[in-house]
């Protein structure tokens, strides 16, 4: 990939526009702040600042979000019905294992495993997300760890059930993990596959594989074979800026993905704004800025817009992908576009404050993909990594 080190594109400072409510109170005289609006720079730069993700302390994490940019899976398969070793085993083929001593979905440490976030999910009436592939290529392009089929035998625990034949010649057999999915049933991740033969690569050269298809294709899920990773990222660095006579911080969002990032900064409204004695009725009128900016790439001139609420808690800046302007940077640059955000803190607020405040920010993406950030301190050594 080319390297681009430009310049700051656009770098006009961009005023505040009130929502209708925070323009009537102002007309109004209700609203006498003094906070100073906060600015708005973008441009291109493939340049990497950052190394880990952020995710929402709120959700579940490894399910609902993910934990370390994965998904916690647990592995079930069903056995073809004539491979080596069928003959000593008395589980019908068609059943799927492990299971517990009642029959029933067995969640163990023996048959879980680990799947990548940043993947191509599709999405359909019956999984919010899944990959189905006939020839397993796609499933295992995104597993990161999975058990052995000692594992799954022994966290087993149906009733009679013997395995002996399959372990004495698991030389002769392999996986086809035919669908992982995010099953809202049951509240777990599920991977499907078949334990078949080394010269079957097919679900559909299998005992059950026509069955399996007909069922999916019923449900309308899409076939995909290869990879389905997703190199997409997003960058985010946060900084405490050193300046004499006023506190600001610099929020820098660099989309390589075409995401909605959200970035909350905890900085209170008491430290954004000389006079906080701003209420209406039992509420504190609160400002939404709307900032946009021209940005040229190529012949064409693109709009990028960012929103930075101003509520009792914090700073929450929510950047929207402009989705042409992200595919052009990418076609013509290679890398994608840095929203700069810069955002003011009532002067006299000590140093040491806003950084034990700002230490706390955190990044949401939506749909989700990797995350990578930092915040820093022009005063202060110590960082905190994401």
């Amino acid at each position: 990939m080319k390297k681009l080190f430009l310049a700051v594109l656009c770098a006009s400072a961009l005023f505040a526009s009130c929502n209708d409510s925070a323009e009537s109170a102002l007309d109004e005289g209700k609203n006498t702040h003094t906070m100073k609006p906060s600015e708005l720079y973008t441009y291109i730069d493939n340049q990497s600042k950052c190394t880990r993700g952020l995710y929402d302390p709120k959700e579940e994490v490894g399910y609902s979000i993910p934990d370390n940019g994965r998904y916690l899976v647990y592995y079930y398969i069903r056995i073809d019905g004539n491979i080596p070793g069928e003959d000593a085993v008395n589980l019908p083929a068609s059943a799927y294992f492990p299971r517990t001593k009642t029959g029933k979905t067995m969640i163990s440490d023996l048959n879980h495993g680990y799947v990548q976030a940043n993947v191509d999910w599709r999405t359909n009436f019956k999984f919010s997300k899944y990959i189905y592939s006939k020839d397993g290529s796609a499933v295992e392009s995104i597993i990161v760890e999975e058990p052995t089929l000692e594992d799954l035998v022994n966290a087993n625990q149906g009733a009679g059930d013997d395995f002996n034949g399959y372990i004495e010649n698991q030389d002769k057999l392999h996986f086809i993990w035919y669908a992982c999915k995010k099953q809202d049933a049951d509240h777990i991740w599920h991977i499907d596959g078949i334990l078949t033969s080394k010269d079957r690569t097919d679900i559909t050269d299998t005992e059950y594989g026509q069955e399996i298809v007909e069922k999916f294709d019923s449900y309308g899920m899409t076939d995909d074979e290869g990879n389905v990773l997703r190199d997409g990222h997003v960058e985010v660095d946060v900084h405490q800026q050193k300046h004499t006579d006023w506190n600001e911080i610099k929020t820098s969002i660099h989309l390589r993905d075409t995401v909605t990032a959200e970035v909350f900064l905890p900085i209170d409204y008491v430290a954004q704004a000389d006079d906080f004695d701003i209420r209406v009725g039992q509420d504190y009128e609160y400002i939404t800025e709307i900032l946009d900016s021209k940005i040229t790439i190529g012949d064409t001139e693109y709009t990028l817009t960012a929103t930075i609420q101003h509520e009792e808690g914090g700073i929450r800046i929510t950047v929207e992908p402009n989705k042409e302007a992200l595919a052009a940077a990418r076609q013509l640059y290679g890398d994608g576009i840095t929203y700069e955000i810069h955002s003011y803190v009532t002067s006299g607020i000590p140093q040491e404050n806003i950084w034990e405040k700002l230490r706390n920010t955190t990044v949401k993406v939506t749909p989700y993909t990797t995350v990578l950030g930092q915040v820093t301190s022009a005063y202060f050594d110590d960082s905190v990594v994401f």
